[in-house]
C-alpha cells in the first residue's frame, strides 16, 4: 500500500524514506544517501 507523501508527518520520514531505500515499494526516486542523511526525526528534548 502507498502512503501519499502528504499523509506522512515529517518526523516518521526518519522511518519512511530508509525503507523506500532498501527496496520497500515506492513508484518515486529511490533515496540516496545525501537524502537519507538529511532526515530528521522529532526533538525528544522538548
Amino acid at each position: 500500500m502507498l502512503i501519499p507523501d502528504e499523509l506522512v508527518p515529517e518526523d516518521a520520514k526518519v522511518e519512511i524514506v530508509p525503507k523506500k531505500a532498501i527496496g520497500y515499494y515506492t513508484d518515486k526516486k529511490v533515496p540516496d544517501e545525501n537524502i537519507l542523511l538529511t532526515i530528521k526525526g522529532r526533538n525528544l528534548a522538548n
